[in-house]
């Protein structure tokens, strides 16, 4: 994956969360509509770089964008304590993220 891509993907992560929260703060009007808009501007420039991804492996494409939205409303509906204690536990994962990707879901029976 490129670094556009991904950074790209981290910034419409960003805003599709933000447009979540939006929804249960609740903001209304000009605000969520910038947002909204700030949203689709991010992901049609993203989108060429988007398509390259997708035509090398379309099905990793489509579950990494499903898992990616499955996260941000799991985050959404978080209160505080549970974001903080999700927090520290996805930079464990991050601080041991060579561990976890050679033993999979073993690892994560010992790290919580």
């Amino acid at each position: 994956m490129s670094e556009k891509l991904k950074n790209g993907l981290e910034l419409t992560t960003s805003l599709q969360l933000s447009t979540e929260l939006m929804d249960q703060y609740p903001v209304k009007g000009i605000i969520k509509k910038t947002a909204k808009d700030f949203l689709k501007a991010a992901e049609n420039d993203i989108a060429n770089e988007y398509s390259r991804v997708y035509n090398t492996n379309h099905e990793f494409a489509i579950n990494a964008i499903k898992k990616k939205h499955q996260l941000i409303k799991i985050i959404a509906e978080f209160d505080e304590a549970d974001f903080i204690l999700c927090s520290d536990f996805l930079q464990k994962f991050k601080d041991n993220i060579e561990i976890a990707r050679k033993k999979g879901i073993v690892f994560f029976d010992k790290i919580i």
